[in-house]
C-alpha cells in the first residue's frame, strides 16, 4: 500500500498522485461497541435504540478512522470531523464517504470529492426497480444484460448512482436525475461472509482508485 505522510498529504497527492482510497470490511458481530473521538457521532450512537443501527454506525466510524490513519497518517483524535446540516460528515480539506449494508461496511477517502456505496446483491424486484429509478442510459445497460445477471447488474447500477450522488455533496437524492454513466465511477463485486455485495466509488477524473478489503475491525 502507498502510505502518504500526514503533513501536506493532499497537496502532495494533487501534484503527484490524485487518489481515492476505498476500505471495505465485514461488520463485526461480537466485538463490543466502544468510545469514539468524535463526540457528535458518539452521542448520535447513544441516542439510538436499535442495536443493529448502533453497531453499523460505530464500526463504520472505526473503519473511517482506519482509513484516515492508513491514507493520510492522521490519528483518530486528530481527524477534523464535522456533521453538516444536510446530515453528511466532512473533515476539513479531506473528503470522505461512508456506506453500510447488512453485514458490510465501506469507506472512501480522498483529497477531492468522493462517494462510495455498497449493497448486498439480493433484489427480487430488480426489473421493477430498474424501470422506476434508472435513467435511459442506465436502463439500456440493464436491459442488455442476460436475464440471470440482471439482479446483480441492477445493484451495480444502483451503487454507482448512489456513489455519484454522494460525490456531488447535494442535499437531496433524486435517482432519476443522477446518471452514473456520465460520471467517473468504478464498480465491482466481492464476497463477504459468503454473501455477494456490489460496491461503487465515484471519484475525480484521473484519480487512482486504491482498494483495501477484508479490513479487520
Amino acid at each position: 500500500m502507498e502510505h502518504l505522510a500526514h503533513e501536506g498529504a493532499c497537496e502532495s497527492a494533487r501534484e503527484n498522485l490524485l487518489f481515492a482510497d476505498v476500505y471495505i470490511a465485514r461488520l463485526p458481530q461480537d466485538a463490543p461497541i466502544g468510545e469514539l473521538a468524535c463526540k457528535a457521532r458518539a452521542e448520535e450512537i447513544r441516542a439510538l435504540s436499535n442495536e443493529a443501527a448502533k453497531r453499523e454506525k460505530y464500526f463504520a466510524f472505526r473503519l473511517l478512522y482506519h482509513a484516515f490513519l492508513q491514507s493520510f497518517g492522521i490519528k483518530e483524535a486528530e481527524v477534523p470531523l464535522k456533521k453538516e446540516s444536510c446530515g453528511t460528515w466532512s473533515a476539513g480539506k479531506y473528503f470522505l464517504s461512508i456506506s453500510h449494508s447488512k453485514n458490510a461496511l465501506a469507506v472512501a477517502v480522498s483529497c477531492a470529492p468522493v462517494g462510495v456505496d455498497i449493497e448486498r446483491v439480493s433484489t427480487p424486484r430488480a426489473e421493477e426497480m430498474a424501470r422506476r429509478f434508472l435513467t435511459k442510459r442506465e436502463l439500456a445497460l440493464f436491459e442488455a444484460a442476460e436475464q440471470s445477471k440482471r439482479e446483480e447488474v441492477w445493484i451495480k447500477l444502483w451503487t454507482a448512482k448512489e456513489a455519484a450522488f454522494k460525490a456531488k455533496h447535494k442535499p437531496h437524492f433524486v435517482p432519476n436525475e443522477t446518471d452514473s454513466t456520465l460520471e467517473n465511477v468504478y464498480t465491482e463485486t466481492l464476497s463477504l461472509g459468503g454473501e455477494l455485495y456490489a460496491w461503487s466509488v465515484a471519484a475525480e477524473k484521473g484519480a487512482k482508485v486504491r482498494i483495501f478489503s477484508d479490513i479487520a475491525l
